[in-house]
C-alpha cells in the first residue's frame, strides 16, 4: 500500500490488515495485522504486510487506515479511520 501523506510523517499513520471471522489459535475470531515501513520516496510511503493463511479458502479483508498519536489512547478515538 502506498500513501501520499503531504506533511505527515509516517509514524503518525497505521495501516493495518482486518479479516473477520478468522479462526485464529487463541480461539478469537477476528484477525489483525499491522503494516510495516517498507520505504519512503518523494513524499510517498510505502506499507507492507506478510501474513500466512492457517486455513484454505475464501476470505473477506480490509484494509484500515487510522490516525496514531501517543495522546490518542484508542484509535476508535479519532474521527478519521479510513477503510478500504
Amino acid at each position: 500500500l502506498v500513501l501520499e501523506l503531504g506533511v505527515l510523517n509516517p509514524e503518525d499513520i497505521g495501516v493495518e490488515l482486518v479479516i473477520p471471522n478468522y479462526p485464529t489459535e487463541d480461539g478469537s475470531i477476528t484477525y489483525t495485522k499491522e503494516f510495516d515501513i517498507s520505504s519512503q520516496e518523494n513524499g510517498h510511503t510505502a506499507y507492507r504486510v506478510e501474513i500466512t493463511p492457517a486455513m484454505a479458502g475464501v476470505f473477506e479483508y480490509g484494509i484500515r487506515i487510522y490516525a496514531r498519536h501517543e495522546d490518542l489512547p484508542h484509535r476508535q478515538d479519532f474521527a478519521l479511520v479510513k477503510w478500504s
